[in-house]
């Protein structure tokens, strides 16, 4: 036998097991979706929204990172759209930064 046809094979014979165990979980019951009783949640989760911009825009400074995009989720609204950064690595005059 060839090595690259057994190697083939030893790659599909290796996925057996993970199809069968993926097969397994989706045969089970679904989790019940979580639900939030506290009526205020929204609320002071959208007023630490400014708090938090300002985090990851500070965590991507100090990582030199030449940017990040970022958006985040409230029950399943999309509450906040950002990115910064700039246009080319190593860039840091006012036009090169990126302006979401």
């Amino acid at each position: 036998m060839s090595t690259r046809l057994s190697t083939v094979l030893l790659i599909l014979a290796s996925c057996v097991p993970a199809v069968a165990t993926a097969q397994a979980v989706a045969a089970q019951p679904s989790m019940p979706v979580p639900r939030f009783t506290d009526p205020g949640r929204r609320a002071a989760l959208e007023g630490a929204l400014p708090r938090v911009k300002e985090l990851i825009e500070a965590r991507v400074e100090e990582m030199h990172a030449p940017g990040a995009a970022y958006a985040l989720v409230i029950d399943g609204d999309v509450v906040l759209v950002g990115g910064t950064g700039v246009r080319e690595a190593g860039g840091s005059s006012e036009n090169a930064r990126v302006k979401p």
